[in-house]
């Protein structure tokens, strides 16, 4: 009776608290996954990797240091990064990616400036034009073996095999994490709706 009891108790909390609700399915968590990862190579390179293509150094018009981006790169503006990178990662996440990469970080007790990488200048991003890349290789990964190690209604864990510069690597064994987050409108407050966004690093 006890035992009966305790099961049933049980069965209360998980109704009360989590709602007994299941996460996705592992084809359906390995799709997300696979999809999340796959637009994240393209925002590493951006970030980490060599970045954007600019035209040529020197001209008189650029800003500082920093060249504009060509007309052939895939995003032109600061808002049009930031939604790329939103659609990709947790808001958590990118946060560091923006204020690392498109505002700078300055220390005022060492007085140290870590400039940041793009800088918008009359309605086009500009490249800081002596920028060393923080990763030289090109990690990919492979989206057809995924293993989910964790799915609830609201976080995903995976293990992927991941490849630099097209070999497999020593330490080949990667593990991301996805979460839904609840997305609203800045200004108006209004709730957009649930997403399931990146919330671990791909490079």
């Amino acid at each position: 009776m006890k035992k009966f009891a305790a099961f049933f108790a049980a069965i209360l909390i998980c109704a009360s608290v989590f709602g007994c609700a299941k996460g996705p399915s592992d084809d359906e968590a390995a799709a997300i996954v696979a999809d999340l990862v796959e637009k994240s190579l393209e925002l590493n390179v951006i970030y980490f990797g060599e970045g954007m293509p600019a035209e040529a150094d020197g001209d008189e018009d650029y800003v500082g240091y920093y060249s504009r981006v060509t007309d052939d790169a895939p995003y032109k503006t600061e808002d049009e990064l930031r939604e790329a990178t939103l659609n990709v990662f947790t808001e958590k996440y990118s946060s560091v990616l923006f204020t690392t990469f498109l505002t700078g970080i300055s220390d005022p007790d060492s007085g140290g400036v870590v400039y940041a990488r793009y800088v918008e200048n009359e309605d086009r991003l500009t490249k800081k034009t002596d920028y060393e890349p923080l990763v030289t290789s090109i990690r990919t990964y492979d989206l057809e073996n995924i293993t989910i190690t964790r799915s609830t209604p609201d976080e995903i864990k995976a293990t992927l095999t991941s490849f630099v510069n097209g070999v497999k690597d020593k330490e080949n064994v990667v593990e991301v994490t996805v979460r839904l987050e609840e997305r609203k409108n800045e200004e108006t407050g209004e709730k957009l709706g649930s997403v399931w966004r990146l919330d671990s690093p791909t490079y």
